[in-house]
């Protein structure tokens, strides 16, 4: 029953935030699935968040707040017949393979999700030592009385890591009443079905059911993905983010729909407070979409876009950055000369990359596709979307790399410690490039406009 209750609470925030950005716009259901646990997840945790930096703690008031605040909303929203609406198509033309698809996902993340809750589901180290302590520590105390987070006997937590899934967890704690490591599994249980259901969103935009269906499923079951969500990481938020976060920029470059960057923004402030390569990817995302953006306004919607999203996580930054530092630290590293003397580093790396992207029973092949659809679908290139696909999942690796160039740790511990989860992180783009590239051979038919166009003002000025 908790579980449900939290369940219901994310949802009422996702909804909500959902029915802002559309304002009245038609979205498919899948989407609406995948948009409202991802960013009902980040909405609720990120309001509390801010409630703790004011001195509040977690709690049924404060939660159910937030909740009471979203349905009002949504009422607000229907009078002024500006609430969302799903897409519907028609019975002659929702073929049996569709709905066969469509079943075929909803079916295997039910099987996923109910095998993870109740089989499979093992809180890992992180899970404990991390993202369990935090969420204790904030579910008993605002952030500014939280003694966990001044005490150096707690540096083993990396202390300095953003805490949006450490708020999850609290707000599934509120719900039960006491911070329960079970209770805290539904919060990845929402994460791996929403980012399952996202998945399927975006290449259904594109391609037909079966091959969207396939697709989405082929990155939720993976075995490095399910693994981490049954041990309670907060990698499986950072995936479900960091496609949500890609997939906004990708439509905006090839539609322009103002939509796309407040998606964008919410996604990106999700990544940048989830983990500390967050705010990096953030950084690389933005930047690429700023650079292929074509146009002055639509680039100037882009920085309006970026503004927004520091603002927004700029006050728990600053006060993550006022937490005396513990642990070694990688910007003393971060020069020519430290890098120069260490570039023998490389090769180790590199040879290090190539192990686990071959190693089957992880991924399967998986990281060998985006080469396979390039050349099966070379059409894409054509457009600015798959330019920029390519050029944050490149980016993103490049930035790894240079982090492992760069520990203060021992290379080879560093890199058996956390190259599964650093590669978990590139399965988004992965997933966006095939869906890209295989677009021109078996496009979508059949599925009805996600949207009204927007004003023509920016069309005009996007050249």
């Amino acid at each position: 029953m908790t579980a449900i209750v939290a369940s219901i609470a994310f949802v009422v925030v996702g909804i909500t935030l959902v029915a802002l950005v559309e304002r009245g716009r038609t979205v498919s259901g899948a989407a609406l699935i995948g948009h409202s646990l991802g960013l009902g997840l980040s909405g609720m945790a990120g309001g509390l968040l801010l409630l703790s930096l004011l001195g509040l703690v977690p709690q049924p008031l404060s939660a159910g707040g937030i909740c009471i605040a979203g349905i009002l909303t949504l009422w607000q929203l229907k009078r002024r017949q500006q609430l969302l609406r799903l897409a519907a198509v028609p019975p002659a033309a929702r073929p049996a393979g569709s709905t066969m698809a469509v079943g075929l996902v909803v079916a295997s993340l039910v099987v996923a999700l109910v095998a993870m809750r109740h089989g499979f589901m093992d809180a890992g180290l992180d899970a404990i030592a991390i993202w369990g302590l935090k969420a204790k520590a904030v579910y008993l105390a605002p952030l500014r009385d939280a003694p966990v987070f001044r005490a150096p006997g707690f540096s083993f937590s990396h202390l300095q890591y953003p805490l949006l899934v450490a708020f999850q967890l609290a707000a599934a704690y509120v719900w039960a009443g006491s911070p329960h490591v079970a209770t805290g599994q539904v919060v990845f249980v929402l994460a791996y079905g929403g980012m399952g259901a996202l998945a399927y969103a975006a290449a259904r935009e594109r391609l037909r059911p079966w091959p969207a269906a396939i697709l989405a499923l082929a990155l939720a079951w993976l075995p490095a993905q399910m693994q981490m969500a049954c041990f309670g990481y907060a990698d499986t938020f950072f995936v479900l983010a960091c496609l949500g976060n890609a997939w906004a920029a990708w439509r905006y470059l090839e539609h322009g729909e103002r939509r796309d960057l407040v998606y964008f923004a919410l996604y990106g402030a999700a990544l940048a407070l989830t983990k500390t390569e967050g705010l990096v990817t953030v950084a690389i995302h933005g930047t690429l979409l700023l650079a292929l953006t074509p146009g002055r306004r639509p680039r100037l919607a882009v920085l309006a876009a970026g503004a927004v999203l520091l603002a927004a996580i700029a006050p728990v930054w600053l006060w993550l950055l006022s937490i005396p530092a513990h642990e070694p630290s990688f910007s003393q590293n971060l020069n020519v000369a430290f890098i120069g003397a260490n570039t023998d580093r490389l090769g180790y790396i590199l040879r290090a990359w190539f192990q686990q992207m071959t190693t089957w029973r992880y991924w399967g092949g998986w990281f060998f596709l985006p080469l396979v659809v390039a050349v099966l679908g070379p059409a894409a290139w054509r457009r600015r979307g798959t330019w920029w696909l390519w050029a944050a999942l490149l980016g993103q690796a490049a930035f790894y790399c240079l982090v492992y160039l760069i520990t203060p740790r021992d290379l080879a511990w560093h890199v058996r410690d956390s190259i599964g989860r650093l590669f978990l992180h590139l399965t988004p783009l992965v997933f966006l490039i095939a869906v890209a590239h295989l677009s021109d051979l078996m496009p979508a038919a059949a599925v009805p406009a996600p949207a009204e166009p927007e004003p023509a003002d920016d069309a005009a000025d996007a050249g």
